[in-house]
């Protein structure tokens, strides 16, 4: 577990935390993400458009670069899930910058959803299947038929070649919360199973599979979960635990608080002043921890718990990530 125990930290919270040698600590690539990662390579050449879920909250920390490395060469539809969470004035900026930086053949689409709320839901397999649109559609397949008067013949038939689409994401962005509220619109079979979905990182471990369309015809792959390989940055494995996309226990709670209030209180420390209803700031870690056990009447957990009521919005909409 990466823990503030045994680190020197400014003991005033408005400076910025000491984590500098620890970034291996916050690192987690687990054996099912590596054997992910293999079976979407062995299956991306089948596939029109990836659709990639980012959390909005972190909309560059959530960037896997393995991702960016196999889809180069895919048309590519970009969902900024969980936008309810985060300020919504800085979307423009978002895409503006993601489109500068981008350098593949082909400019992703990019929408900013919420699954919980159903923000844009209606557009994502519109936009997918436009994309998907813009490629050979026929297939010309050779028949062989009986003739009872002549020989053998060859025929050809045409078929349409089906849109194939595939979700991928990092841990925790939502992923399965979207593809649950696709399987729910578009799948007309109930008994169909569907993503299992809990406040953890890491959950689906399969490649899966379903109609999204008829006409045209079009089926959307979904992938499990695929964590950045490795996180040189300390405050980029910071912001991804922050956000519920790092396994838990490898990040400890009073290690959370302490850089979230840190953000907070150099962008806009008011929500959480209001909702903990104290006149000032919180500038350490023990005053913190006071106030939350005033407020909710509680005696333990309080680090955990102001970690909650932040992923809950309870703070505001509030993104962790800054424009350049």
């Amino acid at each position: 577990m990466f823990s503030t125990r045994g680190l020197r930290f400014a003991t005033n919270v408005s400076e910025i935390p000491t984590f500098s040698g620890f970034a291996g600590l916050v690192n987690w690539y687990t054996g099912h993400m590596d054997k992910a990662l293999r079976d979407i390579e062995k299956k991306i050449e089948q596939v029109n458009v990836v659709i990639e879920v980012r959390d909005a909250r972190i909309p560059f920390s959530s960037v896997n670069p393995s991702f960016e490395q196999i889809f180069k060469n895919k048309k590519r539809l970009i969902l900024y899930n969980k936008a309810d969470l985060a300020n919504t004035n800085i979307e423009q900026f978002i895409v503006r910058d993601i489109l500068k930086a981008f350098t593949g053949p082909h400019p992703p689409t990019i929408l900013f959803v919420s699954a919980t709320q159903g923000r844009n839901i209606n557009k994502i397999i519109p936009a997918a299947i436009d994309l998907g649109r813009q490629r050979k559609q026929i297939i010309e397949t050779n028949i062989t038929t009986d003739d009872t008067t002549t020989k053998n013949t060859k025929t050809q038939k045409k078929a349409v070649k089906p849109i194939i689409m595939m979700a991928v994401g990092v841990p925790n962005a939502g992923k399965s919360s979207l593809v649950n509220a696709l399987r729910r619109k578009y799948v007309t079979n109930k008994a169909t199973s569907v993503a299992k979905v809990e406040a953890k990182a890491g959950l689906t471990r399969h490649l899966s599979c379903f109609q999204v369309s008829e006409s045209p015809l079009a089926y959307l792959i979904d992938t499990p979960g695929v964590m950045v390989p490795q996180i040189e940055d300390v405050e980029h494995g910071l912001r991804l635990a922050l956000t519920g996309g790092i396994k838990e226990s490898l990040v400890d709670d009073e290690t959370l608080s302490h850089y979230l209030l840190y953000r907070l209180n150099n962008s806009n420390p008011q929500p959480y002043m209001e909702f903990l209803r104290v006149d000032s700031k919180i500038d350490d870690l023990e005053t913190l921890k006071n106030a939350i056990e005033t407020r909710l009447g509680v005696k333990q957990s309080a680090f955990h718990i102001f970690v909650k009521l932040y992923r809950e919005g309870k703070f505001g909409r509030f993104t962790l990530d800054q424009l350049e």
